[in-house]
Parts: structure tokens; sequence; C-alpha cells
């Protein structure tokens, strides 16, 4: 199955997303606990968030993100970009408990 990382960035002030916050942190939580996206971060200083999303296709994906408010309202753009995995260090501290 493919794997994409998602970039999510508002394009507008955080005034304008304020009340559109409750559905958009529903999307994301919804769809993770479905499997789509097992790893899901928001970006510091608060501009967006950044995800990994398994899906069938990008078209798959594409519907999915077409369901989030933000994108729905036209308030935050989501760059999809397909990688492939090369690497991954089991030992990073988001992988060991504390």
């Amino acid at each position: 199955m493919p794997i994409f990382l998602v970039n999510s960035t508002s394009v507008v002030a955080q005034t304008k997303i304020e009340k559109f916050m409750p559905g958009h942190i529903t999307f994301p939580e919804q769809n993770f606990h479905e499997g789509y996206l097992p790893m899901l971060a928001k970006k510091v200083l608060w501009k967006g968030g950044v995800f990994l999303a398994t899906t069938p296709s990008r078209e798959t994906l594409q519907e999915i993100i077409d369901t989030d408010p933000f994108v729905i309202h036209k308030i935050a753009y989501f760059d999809i970009q397909e990688i492939a995995l090369t690497h991954i260090n089991p030992e990073l501290p988001i992988f060991t408990k504390r």
C-alpha cells in the first residue's frame, strides 16, 4: 500500500480558522482510528500540520482529505507527496517508553 507524506498549511489568519477547528480536529482523529493516518503531528508555532497516510491510492487519500472542514472552506492547503520509506530507527524516543 502506498505511503504519503501530507503537509497542511493554513492560508488564512488564525482567527478565521477557530470556528472550523472542532470539525478539523475530528477529521484526523477519525482517520487515525480507521488506520488511514498512522502518524499525526502539529507544526510548532501552529501554521498547520503534517501526517503520514496509508491509503490504497492517492485518489482515495484525496477523497479523505476533501472531507476536512479546512479543505471544504478553503482555509488550508494540503500538499501530498508519495514516499518510499527506506529507514526507520526503532530506537527513536517516539518509539520507546520514557
